[in-house]
This record gives structure tokens, sequence and C-alpha cells, in this order.
């Protein structure tokens, strides 16, 4: 089962929920259109909040690397421990990793390749990078 929710009637399109089988769908050709329309606004999106979570990553990080040089452990700044700098280069890689997907996808959408998987891979990804960057920037 699939729900149709968009209508167009006139110059306006209202939300219009029904419910229909598969069966009426192979020959609801305007309803089939409405969804491969609906999916491809979907797989676009992908792209751009792989941006987004990319955007969040690298912000965390960029605030969290120099305050690790304001705060003293053992009498030396804790940005200085061979351990800190394990954790930097693992976010700045898994950061870079995000943004090379990210780009991809991009590309290859622009240049009118297929790019779903493209855009699935660089979503996952950068949202994964987002959570592991951001939290460990506020440990």
């Amino acid at each position: 089962m699939i729900s149709r929710f968009l209508q167009k009637t006139s110059s306006v399109v209202r939300v219009k929920v029904t419910r229909l089988d598969m069966e009426q769908m192979r020959h609801d050709h305007k309803c089939l259109f409405e969804l491969k329309i609906a999916i491809e606004i979907l797989n676009e999106s992908r792209i751009g909040i792989a941006a987004q979570m990319l955007g969040l990553a690298q912000g965390a990080f960029n605030l969290a690397v120099p305050y690790t040089y304001t705060r003293n452990q053992f009498s030396q700044p804790i940005g200085t421990f061979q351990g800190m700098a394990f954790d930097f280069a693992r976010a700045a890689t898994q950061i870079e990793t995000a943004k090379l997907l990210t780009y991809n996808a991009a590309r290859r959408k622009e240049a009118g390749l297929s790019f779903v998987k493209e855009a699935a891979m660089a979503k996952w990804w950068a949202s994964q990078v987002a959570q592991e960057v951001s939290g460990s920037a506020i440990e």
C-alpha cells in the first residue's frame, strides 16, 4: 500500500491521503508520476542533509581543537598530548571522507549521472561523522 499525498487542483496543491494498492497504481499514471517526483526530491535532499551534517562536524571540530590548547593537565595543554593528536587525526580524516562523499554525490547529480547510491552513502556517513565528532568535542 502506498499513500498518495499530493493533489493539484487548479493552481493549488493540497494534501490528500488515499490508500492505493499496487494494482490500482499500475493503472493510475498520475499517482506513479507523483510518486516518482517525491522520490526524486527525497534523493536530492540527501545531498543537502549530508552537507548540513558535514558543516556540523566541521564546526564542532573547529571549536574543539583550539579549546584543548587552553586546558592544562600535568602543567601542559591537553592538546599537546599524543592521545589527543590521534583523536584530532581521526576526526579530521572522518570529516574529509564525509566531504569527499558529499562532493562526489553533488558532482554526479550536476553531471546528470546516477547519484542515488552516492547520495545515500554521503548522508549516512556524514551523519555518523557528525554524531561522533560533535560527541567527542563535548567530551
